[in-house]
């Protein structure tokens, strides 16, 4: 079976109330219409010096798969 079958199944098997909180809950999602510009912006803001030099010097440690 696959995964996609598998989310098919299970959603199938939700109680009727389940499927209808999703449903409402995808409209909330789809009528808020588009993200305005630089609804993230404060996520990429550029780093303080601090954290850049961290950063910079974490690149330099050696890195090891073993644990």
């Amino acid at each position: 079976m696959s995964t996609v079958q598998e989310i098919e199944s299970a959603i199938g098997q939700l109680p009727r109330e389940k499927m209808r909180e999703i449903h409402e809950w995808l409209e909330k999602i789809l009528d808020a219409g588009p993200r305005p510009e630089g609804y993230f912006a404060d996520d990429y803001a550029a780093m303080d010096e601090e954290r850049v030099k961290v950063e910079e010097w974490s690149l330099k440690v050696p890195q090891s798969s073993e644990r």
